[in-house]
């Protein structure tokens, strides 16, 4: 693997957080212009070591993080993500919640499934908590 390659890898990987293809950049340690950080990306999720999602955020606009794919076993695991409107962070969702429903599509429906998405949006706790008392009629 490439110096950069594993400089992306690694940046995702010690993150606790999907990045953006510019986070990614700022994390490495090693500098190299956006267009190699998209290739390095993509690269690095046709080898399925890391795994990328469209996120749509009303504040923010919609934009492509990426997130390292953890293994056990045989098995890559991967996971979804709460992003918040306000401050815009991640909070881990845990593991995939949906891998029994998307078995089950393809069974009833004879498909094959290659790849699903699911992210929520909202206000986490911490924006909530500082919002002000609002009176509700």
């Amino acid at each position: 693997m490439t110096k950069i390659r594993l400089a992306a890898l690694q940046a995702l990987q010690q993150s606790p957080v999907p990045l953006n293809a510019t986070e990614v950049g700022q994390a490495m340690s090693v500098t190299c212009n956006q267009v190699t950080i998209y290739r390095t990306l993509t690269y690095l999720e046709q080898k399925k070591l890391v795994y990328s999602f469209l996120l749509f955020c009303p504040e923010s606009r919609s934009e492509r993080y990426w997130a390292f794919t953890q293994a056990e076993g045989n098995h890559m695991v991967h996971h979804h993500w709460f992003h918040c409107q306000k401050c815009h962070t991640f909070i881990d969702l845990g593991r995939c919640p949906v891998e029994q429903m998307v078995k089950s599509y393809e069974q009833k429906k004879n498909l094959k499934v290659t790849g699903h998405s699911f992210s929520l949006l909202g206000i986490c706790s911490e924006c909530s908590d500082r919002a002000p008392n609002r009176i509700v009629p």
